[in-house]
């Protein structure tokens, strides 16, 4: 986050811990989920839309754990191995200033057999007007062969041939799936799409380089 002395975060953390039994007190479940609220007047534009935005994400996920998760749970109990599974939502405040809120959010399962980083999400949020920008409000045209030859010069982290890891990350280029620090843009796949294990795979694009060649349309 970035402020002036006198800038403070307009989000706070909400917290929803559970443990859940079956009726002889053996634990199934564990859920453990967090997700920013607003500390802004009630008619604030930012506070109006990325409130029940993430709220709905924090039910969504809570609802999935009680019923599908919770359900596995049950038929893996008589298993002698059995361990609790688990869902866990995480949420990173990237980037702050006074006109932009950068957020992504991390969910994990334990499906009682595999760790799985299964998702992350984020969104760069203009807070005076309360919307979420797109990559065609902040980048211009050019950018996106810019981004991708840039991610291949890193060069490929699994099991691909550059040839192939070059073609898939542009088939599984999502102009969504990037979040913002106070030097970089930082763009994520699955770390499976791009021949690598489970997790994210994440690539950082200089703000100032693209500045320079100019394929940065606004100021933030």
């Amino acid at each position: 986050m970035f402020f002036t002395k006198n800038e403070t975060s307009v989000i706070k953390e909400e917290i929803i811990k559970k443990t859940l039994i079956d009726k002889d007190g053996k634990v199934l479940l564990h859920i453990n989920i967090a997700y920013p609220v607003f500390i802004l007047k009630d008619k604030d534009k930012l506070k109006s839309n990325a409130k029940p935005f993430y709220e709905k994400i924090a039910k969504n996920f809570l609802q999935f754990v009680e019923s599908e998760l919770l359900a596995r749970a049950k038929k893996l109990l008589e298993r002698e191995d059995f361990r609790p599974l688990g869902g866990v939502m995480r949420y990173t405040n990237s980037y702050e200033n006074k006109h932009t809120l950068s957020i992504y959010t991390d969910i994990s399962i334990y499906d009682g057999v595999n760790e799985q980083n299964q998702l992350r999400t984020a969104q760069v949020w203009n807070k005076e007007k309360g919307y979420i920008y797109s990559f065609s409000d902040i980048f211009n045209s050019g950018a996106k062969e810019y981004l991708l030859n840039l991610f291949a010069e890193s060069g490929s982290s699994g099991i691909l041939q550059q040839d192939e890891y070059k073609k898939c990350l542009k088939t599984f280029f999502a102009e969504n799936n990037f979040f913002l620090t106070e030097k970089a843009f930082v763009f994520f796949y699955p770390a499976e799409r791009l021949g690598g294990k489970q997790g994210v795979k994440v690539f950082f694009a200089d703000i100032d380089a693209l500045k320079e060649k100019k394929l940065f349309k606004i100021s933030l």
